[in-house]
């Protein structure tokens, strides 16, 4: 075979949850929705990711050092998040289906910089300090066609 395989544990694991939750909505009475969030940020979000590091090294006037920044993803705030969550326990149509929480636009981390940059004039970023994560994976986007048919959602 020429697939190498995934480079870390968590890509199948979480092909693996979302196998073992549709054999459990199949196969008992258990209602089983798959929901999906993308990047989600805001408010008590842990200090190592993306925006809560931004904003951090914002306030403090630290720089921030990146890798280039060019992968691509999906950035939802908490509150859509936790909005999508409910709408996907209370409906009915989303049984047995997939929802992904998410707005549906690829930013690249750098974009995120660059806004981040405009609303915190203390903020230094230096893109490309630090090199590319060889596990970093492609664009990463919600499809929310899908999940605005079965949710009646949108961030």
């Amino acid at each position: 075979s020429n697939w190498p395989g995934p480079d870390t544990p968590y890509s199948p694991s979480k092909c693996l949850a979302s196998e073992v939750v549709r054999y459990y909505g199949r196969n008992s009475a258990l209602p089983a929705v798959i929901v999906r969030p993308f990047n989600v940020y805001g408010p008590l979000e842990n200090r190592g990711r993306l925006v809560a590091s931004l904003v951090r090294h914002g306030l403090l006037g630290i720089p921030l050092d990146l890798s280039r920044a060019r992968q691509h993803r999906d950035f939802v705030y908490i509150d859509d998040v936790v909005k999508g969550l409910i709408r996907s326990a209370e409906n009915p149509n989303a049984l047995g289906h997939e929802a992904d929480l998410g707005t549906g636009v690829p930013l690249t981390v750098q974009d995120v910089a660059h806004i981040a940059m405009e609303e915190l004039p203390r903020l230094r970023v230096n893109i490309g300090a630090v090199p590319d994560k060889p596990t970093d994976q492609g664009p990463l986007v919600a499809n929310t066609e899908h999940t605005r048919e079965i949710l009646g959602w949108n961030p």
